[in-house]
C-alpha cells in the first residue's frame, strides 16, 4: 500500500554569504554573493555573512527585513544565536569594507563592519520608525555623506561605533524623535554645513568622544 503526500519544510535563519571581489554567485557559502543589494536580501530572520573581501570593498547598499542580522567578519558568526547549530569566528584583521547605505528596520542586528560610503549616507532608517536595533560597526567614514540620520517618530536604537568621519557633510548625525543611546567612541566632523549632531525631540542619549572642527 502507497499513499502519496506532501511535506512543507519551513527554512529560518538562513544564512546567505557575501564577499566582496570574489565572482558573482548566489549567496550560499562556496559561491558568495559579490556585492550587497539596494533590494531586500531574503527574508525576516535571516542573516547575511559578510566575508573578508577577496580583493577592495565590499559594494552595494541593502535594506535589511526585521530581526534580520547583518554580520561582518570582524565578529563571531553563531546562528541561531541560542542554541549554535552554525559558528564562525571572527576577527578585526577579516572586517569587512561596506561602500553604501545600510538601511534599518525593526529588530535588527548589525556588528563586524567597517563604512566608507564617501557621499552616500552611511546609516538611515528612511523615514520609517525602527525599534530594537542593535548597530555595532568599527569605523564608519563619509566625505559629504551623513553619518546616522533617524527621522520619522517613535525610534529605538542602541548603536556604538569605533569611530565616525565625516567631512563636509549637512550633520555627521542627525535623530529625529529617536529614543535608546548612541555611543560614538572617537572619529572627527570636519566642516559641516549645518550642526555637526542634530538632535530633534526624543530622549537619545548621546556619547561622542571625537573632534568637531567647522
Amino acid at each position: 500500500v502507497s499513499k502519496n503526500a506532501t511535506a512543507i519544510i519551513n527554512f529560518n535563519g538562513k544564512v546567505w554569504y557575501v564577499q566582496g571581489g570574489a565572482a558573482a554567485g548566489d549567496g550560499r557559502s562556496n559561491t558568495p554573493l559579490n556585492a550587497l543589494t539596494s533590494a531586500t536580501l531574503g527574508g525576516t530572520g535571516d542573516f547575511i555573512y559578510v566575508m573578508k573581501e577577496v580583493s577592495g570593498t565590499t559594494p552595494g547598499s541593502i535594506t535589511l527585513q526585521a530581526s534580520q542580522k547583518l554580520i561582518g567578519a570582524g565578529t563571531d558568526l553563531n546562528v541561531p544565536t541560542v542554541g549554535t547549530i552554525l559558528s564562525i569566528a571572527g576577527a578585526a584583521a577579516n572586517t569587512p569594507m561596506l561602500t553604501n547605505t545600510i538601511t534599518l528596520a525593526n529588530s535588527v542586528t548589525v556588528d563586524g563592519i567597517d563604512m566608507g560610503t564617501t557621499t552616500n549616507t552611511a546609516i538611515t532608517n528612511a523615514g520609517t520608525t525602527v525599534t530594537g536595533v542593535n548597530f555595532t560597526a568599527r569605523n564608519v567614514t563619509t566625505s559629504t555623506g551623513t553619518g546616522i540620520t533617524l527621522t520619522g517618530t517613535g525610534n529605538n536604537v542602541t548603536m556604538t561605533l569605533t569611530t565616525l568621519t565625516t567631512n563636509g557633510a549637512t550633520n555627521g548625525v542627525a535623530l529625529t524623535n529617536t529614543a535608546g543611546t548612541v555611543t560614538i567612541n572617537g572619529g572627527t566632523q570636519t566642516g559641516s554645513t549645518g550642526s555637526a549632531f542634530n538632535i530633534n525631540g526624543g530622549t537619545v542619549s548621546l556619547t561622542y568622544s571625537g573632534g568637531i572642527t567647522q
